[in-house]
Parts: structure tokens; C-alpha cells; sequence
């Protein structure tokens, strides 16, 4: 514990193997690079590791949404900065989250989420972005 902030605990970050991740079947059936995959590592911040997929070939940018407390996102960007494929690891804020992206930045920041630009942008593979389509998602 801190002596500068008493009662506040440290945010401890873990980088895990990617199999770990809670959402790895999820990206696996949706990106159109799976090698992407073997550079790709599981964020624990608390109990669900989530994925974390460098970029590369299509994929031109990545994120990871760390909720309303800014302190996670800060700690997650500390834990990702200099990994290989997670160029320009920063914190912005969006739809009322922190979020932690890396890569380029989306070109059209006001895409709607499933906008088949946007989902081309994150590496998304044509029949992932076919399946959201006649989902209606």
C-alpha cells in the first residue's frame, strides 16, 4: 500500500497468454488473420482476462474497453506499452468509457460500432462482418 494515498490499492495489471482470455474463441471466429493470435496476449485486471489482438495485415488498430474508472485504463496502457504490434498505446475517452487503443486511430471516430468500415478497421474477416449483417447486431 501507497503511503501517499492510504487505503487505495495498487491496480495490478497481468499479461497472460491469450488462450487465457475470456473473449478468445470470439476474436478467433472473427478475425480474418488468426496468426494475429500468436502476438496476442490476455489483460487481467481483476478476474476475466480479456483480449488484447496486435495489430497487423488488415487490422490497423486495436482497443480495449476499461470501464468508467480511468486508473485501469492508465494501468493497461502502462502494461501494453512496448509490446510488439501494440504500436501508440494511449488512453481516450469514449461513449463514457476509458479506452485503451493502439495502432492507428479510427478514421471516422463516429462510425456506428458495427459499420462494416469500422469493422474492417479492427481485422474483422468478411464473413464476420456478412454473420453482424444478417444478425441485425
Amino acid at each position: 500500500m501507497s503511503s501517499a494515498h492510504p487505503g487505495v490499492r495498487p491496480l495490478r495489471i497481468t499479461l497472460r497468454p491469450a488462450s487465457e482470455a475470456h473473449d478468445y474463441a470470439a476474436y478467433a471466429d472473427t478475425l480474418a488473420d488468426n496468426g494475429l493470435l500468436n502476438g496476442a496476449v490476455a489483460v487481467s485486471v481483476f478476474r476475466i482476462p480479456l483480449l488484447a489482438v496486435p495489430v497487423g495485415g488488415a487490422r490497423r488498430g486495436g482497443c480495449l474497453v476499461a470501464g468508467s474508472d480511468c486508473r485501469i485504463a492508465l494501468a493497461i496502457c502502462d502494461a501494453l506499452t512496448g509490446w510488439t504490434g501494440f504500436p501508440d498505446v494511449r488512453v481516450m475517452e469514449a461513449r463514457r468509457k476509458w479506452v485503451v487503443a493502439w495502432g492507428e486511430s479510427e478514421p471516422e471516430p463516429g462510425w456506428d460500432l458495427v459499420h462494416p468500415d469500422r469493422l474492417r478497421f479492427y481485422g474483422y474477416s468478411a464473413a464476420a462482418i456478412a454473420r453482424r449483417a444478417l444478425a441485425g447486431i
